[in-house]
């Protein structure tokens, strides 16, 4: 009984299956129909220019100690002075690097328009300032991307009647598309 039914049922989809057939009506002779073939072009295959470019500041605060301040050492339980002044470090340094499909030259620099700054005998130099990064490969790896480092160096002492805190400038940092 199961197969009788399931035969019924293919047979009535294929009685009720149709194909649909269009023609043209064409009256005359000698006269040949035309139709047009259309290429339609997408430059799918070429991407836009994406800029991804990835700028990591160390820390830009720089500390300056006057021999005279105390210093604890933990091993002998007492405040002690240097005798000298002395910076908590002198050198930041501010990475860029480039996930972009395309090549970018970074340039950094101060307000001035200077790779060099200086304000109460604190010298800020710039080094490494200019340079081009490369497009990032197409490797699936992050990783291998284009790096470079800008040194930000620090010298020179403060006067010691300097009382507070004091910024020597402002680092601009232009990356733009290499040509």
């Amino acid at each position: 009984m199961k197969k009788l039914i399931a035969l019924l049922m293919a047979l009535t989809l294929v009685i009720s299956m149709s194909v649909t057939v269009l023609a043209d009506t064409y009256e005359g002779s000698g006269t040949p129909l035309t139709g047009d073939v259309t290429v339609i072009i997408h430059h799918d295959s070429i991407p836009a220019d994406v800029y991804y470019v990835v700028v990591d500041w160390n820390s830009l605060n720089f500390t300056y100690s006057f021999g005279d301040r105390p210093v604890w050492n933990p091993e002998e339980h007492v405040y002690e002075t240097k005798g000298e002044g002395y910076w908590d470090k002198d050198t930041a340094n501010i990475t860029v690097t480039n996930h972009s499909n395309v090549a970018v030259s970074t340039t950094a620099k101060f307000a001035n328009d200077s790779t060099e700054a200086t304000v109460n005998d604190v010298t800020a130099t710039l080094t490494n300032a200019s340079f081009t990064l490369n497009a990032a490969a197409a490797d699936g790896n992050p990783a291998s991307a284009d790096s470079k480092a800008i040194a930000l160096t620090i010298t020179g002492e403060p006067d010691a009647g300097i009382k507070s805190d004091f910024k020597i400038s402002t680092i601009s940092i232009t990356i733009a598309k290499v040509s």
